[in-house]
């Protein structure tokens, strides 16, 4: 017969999880060095650019960033999932590395949401001095509700009563562009508190596994703790059960001496007779 070469199964890298953490900490530092260094400059140059278009080169620039940038969360945060599903993942040796990694991510996550956050902001400051050059003479909750109308008809209105028609359009177009930044900055924001609810369920639902565990390993020693009772008992009857057999067996030995002696005697005494 040929002899196949035997080749024994991969054993699993110990230091697996230890390599995942370094590697996510790794993209963390830059996503941290270049992707937001990137966003925070893109933001500026909008807000200080007349060209207020989402069409223009540092809108279109800033809205594939920021979409990389999500999509390199999803997959960092689905990556951690994957990392504290594994058995050792809480361990002495990998728990410290993974809970860093966890708070690192849930850190350079929120510096992009503070970006978000501060150039929303920004662009409704501009917006409100936007319908001030319209209606000069509008109040604060006016103003306020102009900028937090998204649909524009606040501002549509504005435009039929201002006596500046010319400037007015201007602005209007200007606004709408405002809105739609801010819808898409709105929808960013929002897939971002979807990522960090993910982390807090991430976080429950291991939680529960924890407790299933320590549950069944309750449960376990319950039942041994019972098994051993029941052992216990069963040696015990058992041992009683002998005991009364080996009663039984010398009551029944000494009846049959004792028969056996009877009978010896009876046969002497007929001899002599």
């Amino acid at each position: 017969m040929e002899m196949q070469s035997f080749n024994p199964p991969p054993t699993a890298d110990p230091n697996a999880i230890l390599n995942d953490c370094r590697d996510i900490e790794r993209t963390l530092r830059d996503i941290e060095s270049s992707n937001l260094q990137q966003i925070n400059t893109l933001q500026q140059q909008i807000l200080q650019s007349p060209d207020t278009s989402s069409n223009s080169q540092p809108a279109l620039q800033l809205e594939a960033l920021v979409s990389e940038t999500m999509q390199q969360y999803t997959s960092l945060t689905d990556r951690l999932r994957r990392i504290k599903g594994k058995p050792d993942a809480k361990s002495s040796k990998n728990g410290p590395h993974v809970e860093r990694v966890d708070f690192r991510l849930r850190q350079v996550m929120n510096q992009l949401q503070v970006l978000e956050s501060q150039f929303r902001n920004r662009m409704r400051e501009q917006m409100e001095r936007q319908f001030r050059i319209v209606r000069p003479e509008a109040s604060d909750d006016e103003v306020r509700a102009a900028v937090e109308d998204t649909s524009g008809q606040i501002f549509s209105q504005a435009l039929m009563q201002s006596d500046r028609r010319g400037q007015s359009q201007a602005v209007l177009r200007r606004v709408e562009d405002r809105n739609r930044e801010l819808a898409k900055i709105e929808r960013d924001m929002l897939r971002l508190a979807q990522l960090f609810q993910d982390l807090e369920t991430m976080v429950v639902q291991q939680d529960e596994a924890v407790a299933q565990i320590e549950q069944k390993g309750d449960e376990i020693v319950d039942n041994l703790g019972k098994g051993n009772e029941q052992v216990v008992a069963a040696v015990n009857t058992a041992r009683k059960t002998r005991k009364k057999k080996w009663i039984c067996l010398g009551i029944v030995g000494r009846l049959i001496l004792h028969s056996s002696t009877g009978r010896s005697m009876i046969s002497f005494r007929f001899l002599l007779i």
